[in-house]
C-alpha cells in the first residue's frame, strides 16, 4: 500500500466514530422532526400556526446543542479510545525497533489490562528470545567448530611441511594427510546430515523396518567394546518384530551414538543397559550406564554441534555424537529426555512416534 494511503489505529477509530455519530444523529432529528410534527399540526385554532412556528424554533435549537453536544463528548470518548488502543502499539513498535538495532536483551512491555496487546507482546517477546539462543547457538558453534576444524588442519600443515623440508618419507606423510583429511571430510558431512536430519527432509523414501533386530545388531557390535573393558552389558529387546517406518541409516547412529557414549564414558567394572519397547503411540529406547555423568548445566548445551562436556576433551570424537542423535529424534518428531547425575551414570529416553 502507498504511504498516502496508509491511516493509523486513531485515525480509523476517529473517522468511523464519527460516521456513525453523525448518522445516529441524523436519523434521530428525521425521527423528532416527524413525530413531533405530526403532534403539532394535530392542534386546532387560530393560535396553532404561531404555536408550531414557536415550539418547532426552540426544537431546532435544541436539538442542534444536543447534536453539538453528542458530537463533541464522543469525539472526545473516541480519541481517549483511541489513544488508548494506539499508544501500547506504538511503544511495542519503538521497543522493536531498538531490539533490531541493539544487541543488548530488550523486553517488550505492554499495558496489562488490554489482553490482546499483551498476547502480541507475550510472542514479540518469545521471538526475541529465541533470537537470542539461536544467535548464542551460532556463537557457540562457531567458537567448537573452528576448534575442532582446526586440529586436522594444523596436522596435515604439519605433515606437509616435514614433507617439504625432507624430514618424513613421503608414503607415511602422504597416509597421515589422508588420514587426516578423511577426518576432516567425516566432520564436514556429518555436520551437513545434522543440518538435513534438522530440516526435515531426506532424499531417500522410508521404508518398514524391524527396528528389535536393527538394534540387536548394533547391540552387538558395542558388546565387545564393553567385554574390553569388563563392563556389564544387558539387552532387553522384545524378540518379536517391531515395526517402524524409517531410515535404517538413521536409525544405527541413533542407537550407535549413544552405545558408544555409554561405553566411552564408563568406566571398567561398570554396566549398561539398552531396553527397547513398543507402545501404542511408537517406539520408546532406553540407554542408561553407570558412567561419569552429565552436570546439569552441561545438559542444556550437550546437543549443540561440536560442543564437548568437560568430561570428553581428553576422549577421541567431533563432539557432533549427540548433536546427530538429537537431529535424528526430531526429524521423526519424537522426544528425548536425559536423567543424569555426576559419578552415578546416564540415562537417554528416546521416543520415537509411529
Amino acid at each position: 500500500m502507498s504511504s498516502s494511503r496508509r491511516q493509523t489505529i486513531s485515525g480509523l477509530l476517529n473517522a468511523t466514530g464519527l460516521l456513525v455519530i453523525l448518522g445516529g444523529m441524523a436519523v434521530v432529528s428525521v425521527v423528532s422532526v416527524v413525530l413531533g410534527a405530526r403532534v403539532l399540526f394535530d392542534r386546532e385554532g387560530e393560535t396553532a400556526f404561531p404555536t408550531i412556528v414557536s415550539e418547532y424554533f426552540w426544537i431546532g435549537v435544541w436539538l442542534f446543542l444536543s447534536a453539538v453536544t453528542v458530537l463533541l463528548v464522543g469525539w472526545a470518548i473516541l480519541w481517549l479510545l483511541a489513544r488508548r488502543i494506539s499508544r501500547p502499539i506504538s511503544q511495542l513498535a519503538a521497543s522493536a525497533e531498538r531490539a533490531a538495532v541493539s544487541s543488548a536483551e530488550v523486553e517488550l512491555k505492554a499495558d496489562q489490562r488490554l489482553d490482546e496487546v499483551n498476547r502480541l507482546a507475550a510472542s514479540f517477546n518469545r521471538l526475541l528470545v529465541e533470537r537470542a539462543r539461536q544467535s548464542e547457538e551460532i556463537r557457540n558453534l562457531s567458537r567448537n567448530a573452528l576448534h575442532d576444524l582446526r586440529a586436522p588442519l594444523v596436522q596435515m600443515c604439519d605433515e606437509a611441511d616435514r614433507l617439504a623440508h625432507g624430514l618424513v618419507n613421503p608414503e607415511e606423510a602422504a597416509m597421515a594427510i589422508q588420514k587426516e583429511g578423511r577426518a576432516l571430510m567425516r566432520i564436514i558431512e556429518a555436520s551437513a546430515e545434522i543440518s538435513t536430519n534438522y530440516s526435515g527432509r531426506d532424499a531417500v523414501p522410508p521404508e518398514e523396518l524391524d527396528v528389535a533386530a536393527l538394534a540387536r545388531d548394533v547391540a552387538d557390535v558395542y558388546a565387545a567394546g564393553a567385554e574390553s573393558k569388563r563392563i556389564g552389558f544387558t539387552c532387553r529387546i522384545p524378540e518379536a518384530a517391531v515395526p517402524f517406518v524409517g531410515h535404517e541409516i538413521k536409525l544405527r547412529r541413533l542407537v550407535g551414538n549413544l552405545l558408544d557414549n555409554a561405553v566411552k564414558f564408563t568406566p571398567e567394572g561398570g554396566w549398561i543397559s539398552l531396553k527397547l519397547a513398543r507402545t501404542e503411540k511408537g517406539v520408546v529406547l532406553e540407554v542408561a550406564d553407570s558412567g561419569c555423568g552429565i552436570s546439569r548445566c552441561e545438559q542444556g548445551v550437550m546437543y549443540e554441534r561440536f560442543y564437548r562436556g568437560s568430561s570428553s576433551r581428553g576422549c577421541p570424537g567431533t563432539g557432533l555424537g549427540l548433536s546427530m542423535v538429537h537431529s535424528i529424534v526430531m526429524f521423526y518428531h519424537g522426544d528425548i529426555t536425559c536423567v543424569s547425575d555426576v559419578g552415578k551414570g546416564t540415562s537417554f529416553r528416546v521416543f520415537l512416534p509411529c
